[in-house]
């Protein structure tokens, strides 16, 4: 009876942990909590320059959209040009330089930061002001600009009716 008692008692430590068997028990978990960078870029919109021939002067049109997201506190910002330069072209080997203004409040277009031969470069880090884009939050701007003297030298492509696009792309990155 000793064995079978002296058995038990071996059993009871080994289920026990090793450890006398207790009345309460715990453990501690960490809890960690974080937040993948996310980061918003909308309500971008067309931009049309209409130079007038009739008061020649440099054309420009601004555009104001929103970044946003949640995980950083700052980004940095992009503009590429698909034309491989900021150049309209009209498709036939005509093209007009432009230049590209950016500022991290609405309403306001920038002074230009880029010109035809700076782009592909990253514009410096900006803080970041909303955690969505929803509505009709704006908190950006970029502006496009044609000098008159660019313009003026393609007249006879734009009296021909010719268009000249571009495609220009806004790339931000959680920095």
């Amino acid at each position: 009876m000793k064995k079978a008692l002296l058995s038990f008692s071996f059993a009871a430590l080994a289920i026990a942990g090793g450890k006398a068997a207790a009345d309460t028990e715990s453990a501690t978990s960490d809890i960690t909590l974080a937040i993948e960078p996310v980061i918003y870029i909308a309500n971008v919109g067309a931009i049309d320059l209409t130079p007038d021939p009739a008061a020649p002067a440099a054309v420009s049109q601004a555009d104001d959209y929103c970044v946003a997201g949640i995980g950083f506190s700052s980004y940095v910002i992009n503009f590429t040009s698909d034309n491989g330069e900021f150049a309209l072209s009209d498709g036939s080997g005509n093209k007009i330089d432009y230049t590209v203004g950016f500022d991290d409040v609405a309403s306001s277009g920038g002074s230009p930061v880029y010109a035809p031969a700076d782009y592909n470069t990253d514009y410096n880090t900006q803080s970041k002001a909303d955690t969505s884009c929803s509505g009709t939050t704006e908190n950006a701007s970029f502006q496009i600009s044609v000098a008159q003297a660019d313009w003026q030298a393609q007249s006879t492509a734009l009296d021909n009716g010719n268009q000249f696009t571009d495609t220009l792309t806004i790339t931000v990155t959680t920095e």
